[in-house]
């Protein structure tokens, strides 16, 4: 029997106006140097000199120094490749996301600084920690917790569907960091399967990776950017006119509704067709399966894909939710993450001068 999920990996792409042309030569460096810079203030000012300082790193000190590569590709993402790496000190695995400048277009090195500076702010059990960022003149290296357990992806692949119970419980984590970083005026913007990750094979504890479409907002920002991933995007990006964490939560139904059933909402044979249904809000929760989905968990779900984002929940109010509420009674107490004690370790080694 074929897989109902198939693999959504075609992003959609940003308007051709917001693409420069391929810089050349030495044009790169300078820019990206001054827009690192820029970056390097503005997290200053939102968190703090020092939680920036201690983790943002110029030469002398290279990122070879510090790991070593053992040639593992653990992904990529939507603007750079992602390889394995252990600390020569403590011998904790990473993952290190590497940026080439000579090889970006303007457009995507500014998206690398958006995403370097979103992700430097964010601190939370279910995002993937950002540990340590390296820049030289002609790459920057991001340095993150490594998430070996795989992607949601592969275990819906592996398990068909999630019962009720285990669906409420994920799409539980994934709302905490959504109702985390909305707080904070962040929106992720490709929320899907491939970009939420358990943190150890044996585990169901869940984190957020990849932050190379998103970007921070405030009450009055308006977004026009058509970006994300055509399963999960919400009707509004497609038009080109959203606001705050909406979307996120649109992306978020699409992933629950694949977790109970094992297949997209707005699957089709071209991507005209997969618009127009999601343009429409056009998905069915007929047959077999959907039988043995409660009441309340089919209300969650027609409460996230609601064509029109003013109706949608909000994470908050998705945390409240009576089908979150009733199998989630129960929570685990959070392991300490490995990466802690060493980042106190490494903290008195921190110069503001770097």
């Amino acid at each position: 029997e074929n897989l109902l999920v198939p693999r959504f990996r075609k992003p959609l792409l940003r308007s051709p106006c917001s693409l420069g042309s391929r810089a050349m030569g030495g044009a790169v460096g300078s820019s990206t140097s001054l827009d690192m810079r820029q970056v390097r203030r503005r997290a200053e000012d939102r968190i703090g000199v020092l939680p920036v300082a201690g983790r943002y790193h110029r030469p002398p000190k290279l990122i070879q120094n510090q790991y070593s590569f053992d040639g593992h590709a653990l992904g990529a993402g939507c603007n750079g490749h992602v390889v394995r790496a252990r600390s020569r000190c403590s011998g904790m695995p990473v993952a290190v996301k590497t940026f080439n400048f000579q090889s970006m277009l303007e457009g995507q090195i500014a998206d690398m600084a958006n995403e370097v500076e979103v992700h430097l702010g964010l601190d939370h059990p279910h995002v993937c920690r950002l540990l340590e960022v390296y820049e030289t003149p002609a790459q920057l290296c991001l340095v993150m917790e490594c998430c070996e357990g795989g992607e949601l992806f592969h275990r819906v692949k592996d398990r068909r569907h999630f019962d009720e119970p285990d669906a409420a419980r994920t799409a539980r984590q994934l709302l905490l960091a959504l109702n985390y970083m909305h707080g904070r005026g962040v929106v992720h913007r490709d929320l899907k399967l491939e970009n939420c990750v358990y943190d150890r094979k044996d585990s169901d504890f869940i984190k957020l990776i990849d932050y190379g479409f998103s970007t921070f907002f405030t009450e009055d920002t308006k977004m026009d950017e058509c970006l994300g991933t055509l399963a999960y995007v919400a009707p509004e990006v497609l038009q080109r006119d959203y606001s705050g964490g909406s979307c996120d939560m649109w992306s978020l139904g699409v992933i629950v509704f694949i977790l109970l059933a094992g297949y997209s909402p707005f699957g089709g044979q071209t991507d005209r067709l997969v618009m127009r249904r999601v343009m429409k809000g056009a998905f069915s929760m007929q047959g077999a399966r959907w039988m043995a989905v409660s009441p309340a968990g089919r209300d969650f779900l027609q409460r996230l894909l609601c064509v029109h984002p003013t109706e949608r929940l909000t994470a908050e109010m998705a945390l409240a939710h009576p089908w979150i509420a009733q199998h989630t009674e129960t929570v685990e107490p959070l392991a300490l993450d490995p990466s802690i004690p060493a980042a106190f370790a490494n903290l008195p080694r921190a110069s503001c001068l770097e």
